[in-house]
């Protein structure tokens, strides 16, 4: 016999649950690529859908960008505030770049991945280089 010992439904259809997680020095992203790959070639009819950590990774994927422009923005504001002027926080801020050029230039030679904490890690450099 093959299948599940159980009956399990998502969505009101019948259902089975696939767990995994990335491989050592694999990122989630690229690991749910792959399993979109590998879901590519399942017959019609069979389908699949993200849930959990994974739905949520999907779901907030492409917002970085904006998330960092708006960090930028902030910081230029309390700078602003800081020093009563406009035009000294773009003076201050040209630091910035190096610090994120040097903070992924060495997650790239270490071989890290751009997961959660790197991300809090680089706005966290973002804030330390504008402070200074």
């Amino acid at each position: 016999e093959y299948g599940s010992p159980r009956l399990e439904r998502y969505n009101g259809l019948p259902s089975m649950e696939i767990l995994g997680q990335a491989a050592p020095g694999k990122s989630t992203g690229e690991a749910m690529a792959m399993m979109e790959e590998l879901a590519s070639k399942l017959p019609s009819g069979i389908g699949y859908d993200w849930t959990g950590m994974s739905y949520q990774e999907r779901l907030s994927g492409n917002q970085a960008p904006a998330l960092y422009a708006i960090s930028l923005i902030v910081v230029f504001l309390c700078l602003a505030a800081l020093y009563e002027s406009w035009s000294i926080p773009f003076s201050v801020m040209l630091v910035v770049p190096l610090g994120v050029i040097g903070a992924l230039l060495a997650a790239t030679f270490r071989g890290l991945t751009n997961d959660v904490y790197f991300q809090v890690g680089l706005l966290t450099t973002i804030g330390l280089s504008a402070k200074n």
